[in-house]
């Protein structure tokens, strides 16, 4: 389990597309391959927040200027990746964030765009679904956490007190309980 939750929090460095987001469009595509669905603090294929991420600019600048150290310094810097867990966490998610920066020396997106974008095909995915995030994520994240619960039926959501966007470095146990709760069909 710990491995698996690794590899989540891992996907989410990706710029291009989060780790749920990726989820989301694969699951939509194909619904008859995904027994369980879990998705953390959501990205959502096709979902445009209002207003823009202005944040994110700044980092996509440096990236785009070749300055791909300073780009990973300042996503690590942004509101997506700050902690409600203390120094430790703080510490790891800056750590994970410099030692991923050839993610920002891509001169492409390679991500590809899905054809009705996932936000078009919610009601396609069948597996029983679980949506978790903090109370403290950003409001965008939050506004991809409801349209997830009300487009796949039985879509289940856990917000986690206390924890921000990184809700598994955050409040560890609490996440841990409630995916493995959700997998054991609790």
């Amino acid at each position: 389990m710990t491995r698996l939750l690794r590899l989540c929090f891992l996907s989410l460095m990706v710029p291009a597309a989060a780790g749920a987001q990726v989820t989301t469009g694969t699951t939509s595509s194909y619904p008859d391959r995904v027994t369980r669905l879990v998705l953390a603090s959501p990205g959502l294929n096709g979902h445009v927040p209002a207003p823009p991420l202005t944040w994110t600019q700044p980092v996509f600048q440096a990236a785009g200027a070749g300055d791909a150290e300073g780009a990973a310094r300042l996503w690590a810097e942004t509101p997506i990746m700050a902690t409600h867990g203390g120094a430790a966490t703080a510490a790891t998610v800056k750590s994970l964030v410099m030692s991923n920066v050839r993610l920002w020396t891509y001169r492409t997106n390679p991500a590809r765009p899905l054809t009705p974008p996932a936000i078009a095909r919610l009601g396609e995915i069948k597996s029983p679904t679980l949506v978790i995030l903090g109370d403290r994520d950003l409001p965008h994240i939050k506004e991809t956490a409801g349209l997830l619960v009300a487009g796949v039926g039985g879509a289940r959501l856990i917000t986690v007190p206390g924890a921000g966007h990184l809700v598994n470095l955050d409040a560890p146990d609490a996440f841990n309980n409630a995916v493995e709760g959700f997998l054991a069909g609790r």
